[in-house]
């Protein structure tokens, strides 16, 4: 139902503003895409679709215009992952290959395989680069040749799709191309979003007018091909080709993402079957419609996240490695403090919601019903030694030598026998 809204919501809307081609962006953009197609049955008029090998990995070259935006890639790096050697295989297509890289740095006492510190320390590195290994020419000439791959998927009025969050790569693609390339993302994330479009003068449209509470590694995982991920642009030949990374995925990851897809574009192609033309006239909303979704990805239980923990996410910009989906999904949910909606349908509706500890409570009040009190301190002594210490100091007072007990129950038992002996 998700993807059928999203993919409604962009095929209609793209109609209505007379766009010639809607261009999704890889990866997340792949299923979209593909109930795009699905829809393009019903609505014929639609704008032709195409699917644009990108990343923010692969835009970097992109991005530096001039030798001023080195210092804006701190922007799109967590420089604390990287090294000076890791970060210059990004922007190889801009440095002199007839000059000694490595002797240059160490002159300037920068190592190559030494982590940044710092942002001083990452600004420094890049007024090296800039003052003495930028090349101007070499620059321009791949610049040309990425402009041209690019400009082939921007024809007539075009617009992009892609799920969020920032608008960086479109800012990038607008200002490389010098044209509005008008954007439809699922949600942003923050108002920079807004910035970028100013600054690259175009147009942003958002299916949702609220910022979810979970974006990113699961939200794209489920729309995103499976194919391994453009890393760069290869300029050595006349025309600029996409570069690919080595494929991330087994069979185990690549079933069971696959099947999720497989299944959602059912549904779509059984919605064009059933009501045809009619589609166009479904009443629903954008909210609702993506109700299920959001439900699962904010209140799913353990045992339905398990059917994605095969799977790791890939993430070298900000992270520098691969990470499991359902510990990072785990992570988000306890970085929002989040309940899940049958914990807060008890809270509202009924007034009854517990906390962990009230849970502990009940349960410790069923273990330890009719027992005899020996048996209730032997279970406070293991398993609550606060409830102990606060039982004694009911029963007994201040005493300094009781509360001593409470902490030390073995040695306690014995000064309880002798101190307190004959008193209740």
């Amino acid at each position: 139902m998700h993807l059928f809204g999203i993919a409604n919501w962009l095929i209609k809307d793209t109609i209505k503003k007379q766009y010639d081609n809607v261009v999704f962006m890889a990866r997340d953009g792949y299923l979209p895409m593909k109930a795009y197609e699905l829809l393009k049955k019903i609505y014929k008029n639609a704008p032709k679709e195409s699917y644009l090998y990108v990343s923010r990995k692969a835009l970097i070259p992109a991005s530096i215009i001039n030798r001023n935006d080195l210092y804006k890639l701190s922007e799109v790096l967590n420089i604390n992952k990287y090294t000076p050697r890791k970060v210059l295989k990004y922007i190889k297509s801009c440095i002199d290959s007839r000059k000694n890289v490595e002797e240059i740095l160490l002159e300037n006492n920068i190592k190559m395989d030494e982590k940044f510190k710092s942002i001083v320390e990452f600004n420094n590195f890049m007024s090296v680069i800039s003052n003495e290994l930028f090349d101007e020419k070499k620059n321009e000439e791949n610049l040309s040749k990425i402009k041209a791959y690019f400009n082939e998927f921007f024809t007539g009025k075009s617009c992009t799709f892609d799920v969020g969050y920032s608008a960086r790569p479109e800012m990038y693609i607008s200002k490389l191309l010098d044209i509005n390339l008008d954007t439809y993302f699922i949600n942003i994330n923050h108002e920079e979003a807004f910035e970028h479009s100013k600054i690259g003068k175009f147009d942003l449209n958002i299916f949702f007018d609220y910022k979810p509470t979970f974006t990113g590694n699961v939200r794209e995982l489920v729309l995103s091909n499976t194919a391994p991920s453009c890393i760069g642009y290869n300029t050595d030949k006349e025309k600029a080709e996409p570069v690919f990374e080595e494929s991330i995925y087994e069979y185990k990851e690549l079933w069971t993402i696959h099947t999720m897809q497989k299944g959602a574009l059912e549904f779509i192609d059984d919605l064009i079957t059933i009501f045809g033309e009619s589609i166009e006239r479904l009443d629903y909303q954008k909210y609702y419609i993506s109700l299920p979704h959001e439900m699962y990805l904010q209140s799913a239980t353990e045992i339905d996240k398990k059917v994605l923990s095969c799977i790791y996410f890939e993430d070298d910009l900000r992270t520098d490695g691969h990470i499991n989906v359902v510990e990072l999904w785990n992570n988000e949910i306890k970085y929002h403090n989040q309940h899940k909606i049958n914990e807060l349908l008890d809270f509202y509706s009924y007034g009854n919601y517990k906390t962990n500890d009230e849970k502990i409570a009940e349960a410790q009040s069923l273990i330890l019903n009719n027992r005899s009190k020996p048996i209730k301190l032997i279970y406070y002594t293991l398993f609550d030694r606060v409830t102990l210490r606060r039982r004694f100091k009911e029963i007994f007072g201040k005493h300094k030598i009781i509360m001593f007990c409470a902490n030390v129950p073995y040695q306690g038992a014995k000064k309880i026998k002798n101190m307190i002996k004959g008193r209740k």
